[in-house]
């Protein structure tokens, strides 16, 4: 489905904007390092849309309602994602430690906006996913394989098969490295 994506990005924009809307508050300005905040937030704080997404087609591709699929979501899946943005973000304000005053607005930045851009993921995204799911419910698929499932189920039976010779070749190159 293409329109959930479209749902993470909006989120991840809707969280990125708070995200300036906090620098402006708390920093006022954005310099030549601060100003690389935006990819590192967009590509890290994707992950909490994909997992929430991923759960939210897992509960309605069983049936279940949208509403009833959300709160799945919320009881099993946002506590992880909750803690992957709580550990992300302390590990961004870690970085305040550093003597140098761009590195250090650059932490602030980066754990605010972590934590801003989990905000969204957690509060827009559902919104949107049940404004829009009123107007055009979203009908699971079949499940029969598709092209990039027959790839990847392909590629983890050949890797079960020679899993010793990988693991070998795996083992050579990390020594080798």
């Amino acid at each position: 489905k293409i329109r959930h994506p479209l749902f993470i990005v909006a989120a991840l924009s809707v969280g990125l904007a708070w995200t300036m809307g906090f620098v402006t508050l708390v920093v006022g300005h954005l310099t030549i390092i601060t100003v690389f905040v935006a990819p590192m937030l967009l590509g890290l704080a994707d992950d909490f849309g994909v997992h929430f997404i991923a759960r939210y087609e897992e509960e309605r591709s069983r049936g279940v309602s949208v509403h009833e699929a959300l709160h799945m979501v919320w009881t099993h899946s946002v506590p992880g994602i909750a803690a992957g943005a709580f550990t992300t973000s302390l590990a961004f304000a870690a970085v305040m430690l550093a003597d140098f005053r761009g590195v250090q607005e650059l932490g602030l930045i980066a754990a605010g906006g972590m934590l801003l851009s989990f905000v969204a993921i957690v509060l827009f995204l559902p919104a949107l996913i049940v404004l829009v799911e009123s107007r055009r419910p979203w009908v699971a698929t079949s499940s029969e394989r598709t092209f990039l499932t027959s790839i990847f189920t392909s590629w983890g039976e050949v890797m079960d098969r020679g899993r010793w010779p990988v693991l070998t070749l795996a083992g050579l190159c990390t020594v080798g490295g």
